[in-house]
C-alpha cells in the first residue's frame, strides 16, 4: 500500500524524507539533477500513486503553503474561502499526525521488525540481513535485492561512504512487507 507518509521512493529521481522531520513536504533530493520542486513532486506522487490519508486538495494546500503563500493567497488561487483552506490544512496535519502515530505503533508494538545495521557493513550484505530477519519473523519482504540495495543507497546516503555503512542505520520491516530506513540524526 503506497501512502504519502511512507518512506518510499516517489519515482526513480525523487523521494520525500519525512522520518524524523516536522514537515510532510520534506526534503526532496534528486539523483538525476532534475529541477522539480518538493510541492510538484508531492503533487506528482498524489496523482500517480494515490494519496494515502490526504485528499488531492489537502496536498495542494500544503504544497502552496510550503511555497510561502498565505491562506488567503491559497484560497484565491484555488477559488475557495480562506476558512476552507484553514480547515483543509488543519485536517491534513491531523491526518499526518495520525499516520505518524500509526507508524510509531507499528514500530513499538512488536508488529514490525527492527533491523540494526552496524557501521562497517558492506552495502551488498544489507539485503541478505534484511531478508534473514524478515524470514525469522515469518514476514515476506515486498522488495528484491536490487530495490533494497537502491533504497538503502538513496535513503541513507549520509550514512554511506563508498560501499560501506559509516553510521549505524535502523531499518523497520513493516507487517505488509514494506520497509523504512532511518538514519541516525545529528
Amino acid at each position: 500500500m503506497n501512502h504519502l507518509y511512507s518512506n518510499q521512493s516517489i519515482c526513480r529521481s525523487f523521494k520525500i524524507q519525512i522520518a524524523n522531520s516536522n514537515s510532510i513536504i520534506g526534503k526532496v533530493t534528486s539523483r538525476s539533477g532534475c529541477n522539480i520542486s518538493s510541492s510538484e513532486c508531492i503533487e506528482m506522487r498524489a496523482k500517480n500513486q494515490g494519496m494515502g490519508l490526504l485528499t488531492r486538495r489537502q496536498v495542494q494546500v500544503l504544497s502552496m503553503r510550503r511555497k510561502g503563500l498565505s491562506q488567503a493567497e491559497v484560497a484565491k488561487q484555488l477559488r475557495t474561502t480562506r476558512e476552507n483552506v484553514t480547515m483543509l490544512e488543519k485536517r491534513a496535519w491531523q491526518n499526518i499526525d495520525r499516520a505518524r502515530t500509526t507508524l510509531t505503533v507499528l514500530q513499538t508494538s512488536g508488529l514490525s521488525v527492527q533491523v540494526a545495521i552496524k557501521a562497517g557493513t558492506h552495502l551488498v550484505d544489507i539485503p541478505r540481513i534484511m531478508i534473514d530477519q524478515a524470514d525469522k519473523a515469518n514476514m515476506k519482504l515486498r522488495a528484491n535485492f536490487t530495490r533494497i540495495y537502491e533504497d538503502i543507497r538513496f535513503k541513507a546516503r549520509r550514512s554511506i561512504k563508498g560501499a560501506r555503512i559509516v553510521e549505524p542505520l535502523t531499518i523497520w520491516i513493516m507487517p505488509d512487507g514494506d520497509f523504512a530506513v532511518h538514519e541516525k540524526t545529528t
